[in-house]
C-alpha cells in the first residue's frame, strides 16, 4: 500500500464473513459444480426429523450474495426464517461472481451459465437426505421467476412461484423500468 507518498508492505489477517445461524435450522454450506465454475450452495435444515419439504429460491437480477449472516441479515433472511419455522428446507445458489462462488464477474456471466447453476442446483437439492425430492417448491424472484420455470421443465418440481417477475422481453422490460423510475425522480417528460 502507499500512505504518506511512501510505498509499505503490511501483513493482514482476513476473517471470513460469518456463517447463517439461526434456532430454527441448521444452515449447510455446499457447492454445485456448473457451466459457470463451482457454485456455492446454502441449504436450511430443520431441526426436525424426517425428510422435509423444501423450498428452491431463486434470486433476481443484480450482483449480491444470498447468504446471511448474524451481522449482515440478506435481504431473503425473513423468508428463509418464515420457512424454516414452519418446517421446511430451504435451498439457495449463489450465481457465478458472489458470495464464494466462482465464476463472473456477474455482470458478464450469460443467461444460459446462469441458468446452468440453478439446474445443478435443484439435482442437489433433490439428493439432500433431508428432503422430500417429490415436496420441492421453486420461488423465484425477479429473474428468477424466469429461470424457476425452465429449470422445472427439465426436472419436475411440485410448484412454483414468481414474485416481482416479468412476462415481456429484456428490453422492453428495462425501457418501461427506466421511464417509471426517471418520472418518480422528476425527470423532464420530453427528455423521458
Amino acid at each position: 500500500l502507499i500512505r504518506d507518498k511512501k510505498e509499505q508492505t503490511v501483513e493482514v489477517s482476513i476473517k471470513p464473513r460469518p456463517f447463517e445461524t439461526s434456532d430454527k435450522y441448521e444452515a449447510i454450506y455446499g457447492s454445485v459444480a456448473s457451466k459457470g465454475g463451482r457454485m456455492r450452495t446454502i441449504a436450511t435444515k430443520p431441526k426436525m426429523p424426517g425428510k422435509r419439504p423444501a423450498l428452491f429460491l431463486i434470486q433476481g437480477t443484480g450482483g449480491y450474495s444470498v447468504d446471511s449472516s448474524p451481522t449482515a441479515p440478506g435481504m431473503y433472511a425473513p423468508f428463509i426464517d418464515a420457512f424454516s419455522k414452519a418446517g421446511w428446507a430451504t435451498f439457495r445458489v449463489e450465481k457465478p461472481g458472489q458470495g464464494a462462488s466462482e465464476g463472473g464477474p456477474t455482470q458478464d456471466v450469460d443467461f444460459d451459465t446462469e441458468l446452468d447453476a440453478y439446474r445443478q442446483g435443484l439435482k442437489s437439492l433433490k439428493g439432500m437426505d433431508f428432503v422430500d425430492p417429490d415436496n420441492i417448491v421453486i420461488f423465484g424472484h425477479s429473474m428468477g421467476g424466469v429461470m424457476g420455470p425452465l429449470v422445472s421443465a427439465e426436472n419436475p418440481v411440485k410448484g412454483l412461484a414468481g414474485y416481482g417477475t416479468l412476462g415481456k422481453t429484456w428490453i422492453e422490460y428495462i425501457l418501461e423500468n427506466i421511464r417509471r423510475q426517471s418520472i418518480l425522480a422528476g425527470g423532464d417528460p420530453g427528455d423521458i
